[in-house]
């Protein structure tokens, strides 16, 4: 009896949490509520399809959570150091290309300004002023049936989008130095 009158009471407050969500926003919520991300990740909060209670400035701040608690997202080969981590809001990569000791950097923040894009953006390299802007369409909010596999998109697929992007636009530039 104890194990239903706790999983009644456990599913009471997710749909607590779920409906302050829905009205405060996640960030809203774990500060009026008294809840880190964390304790909402360890109760199942986003056990549930996403678009039931989440908006995309959500998906910015669950975003940037995930990369947070994952450590700083970096892939490294003979080519190019390339790092992706968030802060206020925004996600920002550095890459450096190894061989020809030129450097990126720049934002590439999924789901800002409440839409379901991710927007590369960067206006540096090295000393030279650039004014590059791609933007990518991502999954929506209803895609979304578990917090696993948002977590799994943002570290695989989006983090995969912003670096191959970014390694393809060092590259390009380069060639137009090269030419210049």
């Amino acid at each position: 009896m104890d194990c239903i009158v706790t999983e009644n009471k456990k599913s009471n407050t997710i749909k607590l949490i779920h409906s302050k969500i829905s009205e405060w926003g996640v960030i809203g919520a774990s500060q009026r509520l008294g809840l880190s991300i964390d304790k909402f990740v360890e109760l199942g909060v986003f056990n549930y399809r996403f678009d039931t209670f989440l908006n995309y400035t959500d998906l910015l701040y669950l975003s940037l959570y995930v990369v947070e608690k994952s450590g700083l997202v970096s892939k490294v080969d003979e080519t190019y150091d390339f790092m992706w981590w968030g802060g206020n809001s925004r996600m920002y990569f550095d890459c450096a290309d190894l061989i020809n000791n030129n450097t990126m950097v720049g934002y590439g923040t999924p789901y800002y300004d409440d839409i379901p894009y991710l927007e590369i953006e960067s206006e540096v390299f090295n000393k030279y002023s650039i004014d590059f802007r791609r933007t990518y369409k991502l999954k929506s909010i209803s895609e979304f049936k578990s917090f696993n596999e948002f977590e799994s998109y943002i570290l695989n697929d989006v983090s995969k989008l912003v670096s191959d992007t970014i390694f393809d636009v060092i590259e390009r530039v380069e060639r137009e130095i090269k030419e210049g």
